[in-house]
């Protein structure tokens, strides 16, 4: 009889200790619920959720930019983060966000990031994206020259676990180009030979790499098209060739020769000098000129097999052209 029946509803929850060691990482579960009213009618099993992921494991965050001890600006942080199974073949709820903390003077007296200013109290700040992710600082002014910094990321995935043991990156901000100049050949001179370039460059805050140094060598012809050194030959299109750089000197040993120098042909040398946080000092240009050509000299007031005394002698006259 409908009129003896009494609508209800029970909110009703089910311990974790009755499944808490029951679930396994990784695994895959159907949950069916079965309703009983205290008059013995049960439904039919039909209200189920299925595909549901037991995930324990941890997801991991870390980062592609930065990724190197100095750098010469810093607008956009960013990285990778994943939510691998825990074993091969398992299920994994994959990554839902990442939390990024930037300190300032982490060794010193610590300020963090709060999205517009530096304060005293530690924060996370929610990044864009999932397994790929960015964090974009918009104040221009955020990173200070000669100033360390770190920067922290964290992953949360879906199942709600968060990355314990966060990355970490630490860099120092450097704005300030280095220096050096073109040293040989010098401007405005011939050579029969370009062989060897050197030259000089230095850097106060984050020095130059061993292959800080790139040159080009542009040869304009009297005759024909201007072409570029590639180390072995010349070609068309303009090459960067990397020189050698050690203590305040660079050096590159393989500029043309002697056969692939011609009289009249006009030689550019550019450098560029770049140092460990990318800030780049290009140094004057240097133009010089080939001469392969050997120069002759003749002597006209002595004769071959003649006699000479100090009267008939005076001097020795000649000419020489090149």
């Amino acid at each position: 009889n409908a009129s003896q029946c009494a609508d209800t509803t029970t909110v009703q929850s089910i311990p974790q200790s009755q499944f808490d060691g029951t679930l396994i990482d990784g695994n895959k579960y159907k949950l069916t619920i079965v309703g009983k009213d205290l008059a013995g009618n049960q439904d039919d099993g039909s209200w189920f959720w299925s595909d549901i992921i037991y995930d324990k494991t941890e997801p991991v965050a870390d980062f592609t930019y930065p990724y190197k001890d100095f750098h010469s600006s810093m607008t956009v942080i960013s990285g990778t983060a994943k939510d691998d199974p825990v074993e091969p073949g398992a299920f994994a709820s994959e990554v839902d966000y990442n939390e990024i903390r930037i300190i300032r003077d982490p060794n010193g007296t610590p300020s963090y990031w709060d999205g517009g200013k530096w304060q005293d109290s530690p924060n996370w700040l929610v990044c864009s994206g999932s397994t790929t992710w960015t964090y974009a600082v918009d104040v221009f002014t955020a990173f200070e020259h000669n100033v360390d910094y770190q920067v922290r990321i964290k992953a949360t995935d879906n199942s709600g676990n968060t990355q314990s043991t966060e990355n970490t990156c630490t860099f120092k901000i450097d704005t300030g180009v280095p220096s050096g100049a073109i040293t040989f050949p010098v401007n405005g001179d011939f050579y029969n030979d370009l062989t060897t370039i050197s030259g000089t460059g230095a850097d106060d805050l984050s020095k130059i790499d061993s292959d800080g140094v790139e040159i080009y060598i542009k040869k304009t012809p009297s005759v024909g098209t201007i072409k570029y050194w590639n180390g072995t030959a010349w070609q068309d299109d303009i090459i960067w060739l990397t020189a050698s750089y050690g203590e305040n000197d660079w050096k590159y040993t393989s500029g043309p020769g002697n056969d692939d120098i011609a009289s009249g042909d006009t030689y550019e040398i550019k450098a560029k000098i770049i140092d460990r946080a990318g800030n780049e000092y290009n140094p004057a240009k240097i133009t010089c000129y080939g001469d392969v050509e050997s120069p002759l000299a003749s002597v006209y007031n002595i004769t071959d097999g003649g006699y000479y005394n100090p009267s008939t002698l005076t001097d020795i006259d000649g000419t020489a052209s090149d």
